[in-house]
């Protein structure tokens, strides 16, 4: 498929999955194909590193301006992966 790219049929992009049954794979393509979505998505939930250590929580959802938002508060948080780093920095 990588090959094809769009030429080939199970190449799901936003019209074909539009226009498809649903099915898992259909939707798993999209995600793959268009949403960048790649081989360390598992879907349970979890963030995973390459060497397959289980992580933080994962969210899915929709990109918007903090402007959007309406009211929020905006908070630096330091950040340290020491589960990273404990993987071998995978």
């Amino acid at each position: 498929m990588s090959e094809k790219g769009e030429s080939d049929e199970r190449f799901i992009d936003f019209e074909r999955l539009l226009r498809s049954e649903g099915k898992l794979w259909e939707v798993r393509a999209f995600l793959y194909n268009v949403v960048h979505i790649k081989d360390l998505y598992v879907g349970d939930g979890y963030t995973y590193t390459p060497g397959g250590l289980r992580t933080t929580r994962e969210f899915f959802a929709h990109n918007m301006l903090l402007s959007e938002l309406g009211e929020y508060r905006l908070i630096d948080i330091p950040y340290h992966n020491s589960l990273a780093a404990a993987d071998g920095g995978n």
